[in-house]
């Protein structure tokens, strides 16, 4: 997918160079050569019904300038990609250089190398670098999970918003309960009370007897709304309802037992 996205960028960027430069030479049309949409599918990407506009002979300064415009507009369109700013060309062709060992060890199936590279990289300044690596983690899923938290509160909303996405797929993916529920815990201890509130939901539906104390501890939440689904939840596992923490903890040391039972059955 990220291989795809900056052959892209690339046919698209050399497409309207190649052209901007012909319609500014005013060279002749030349029988026998292909469309600009012909020479988007040459460079690998799909090309869409958008069918750009011709400029023809003794055209005004001014109508030609419009018509270079609609020309870059109508290739970048059917390349698939929109117009960027040279400050975002230049942050994917970063991103393609930084992130082509760690692309290249996830291609040749070596994850776990590709995943140190990820991790190294989660922090980089280029926004489309730390995609890149995130993208890889996605890719990695479940033994990746961990390392999805460093992007929560990236400064990037659109990065946050993914990681968090990711995390609950990698979640998922994980068949080991216990294990489930450490994952679950950094997501109880993110600052994004968004975060807290998907992880008390989800707490609910793994073994109660692992769940229950970390579901206690927010009934203490600073967010309302974590503190009634966790009340809810306790008391939807003991038909009990608590006051405190502690009081759900104290409960839970003597029915222990019998939460382990209920789950062997």
């Amino acid at each position: 997918m990220m291989k795809k996205l900056h052959m892209a960028v690339a046919a698209g960027i050399v497409l309207v160079g190649a052209v901007v430069l012909l319609l500014r030479s005013g060279g002749p049309e030349q029988p026998g050569q292909p469309e600009p949409q012909s020479f988007v599918a040459s460079q690998g990407v799909e090309s869409s019904a958008t069918e750009a506009p011709s400029i023809a002979p003794g055209t005004s300064s001014s109508e030609a300038e419009e018509k270079e415009s609609d020309l870059k507009e109508a290739i970048l369109s059917s390349a698939g990609i929109e117009e960027m700013t040279p400050e975002e060309v230049a942050d994917i062709s970063e991103s393609f250089e930084v992130s082509a060992p760690m692309t290249e060890f996830l291609d040749t199936g070596d994850e776990a190398s590709a995943l140190k590279e990820a991790r190294r990289l989660a922090s980089h300044p280029n926004r489309e670098v730390r995609m890149d690596a995130l993208d890889v983690m996605r890719w990695i899923g479940g033994a990746a999970a961990i390392d999805m938290v460093a992007f929560f509160g990236d400064q990037d909303p659109e990065i946050n918003a993914l990681a968090e996405e990711a995390f609950w797929e990698a979640i998922d993916e994980i068949d080991d309960p216990v294990l489930s529920i450490r994952m679950m815990e950094t997501a109880l201890n993110s600052p994004s009370a968004a975060l807290r509130l998907e992880a008390v939901d989800r707490l609910v539906y793994l073994p109660d007897h692992l769940s229950f104390p970390s579901i206690a501890r927010m009934m203490n939440d600073e967010n309302q709304e974590v503190r009634d689904l966790a009340q809810e939840n306790l008391r939807f596992i003991s038909e009990e309802e608590f006051s405190s923490e502690a009081e759900a903890l104290s409960w839970f040391s003597q029915n222990e037992k019998e939460l382990i039972d209920l789950f062997s059955e």
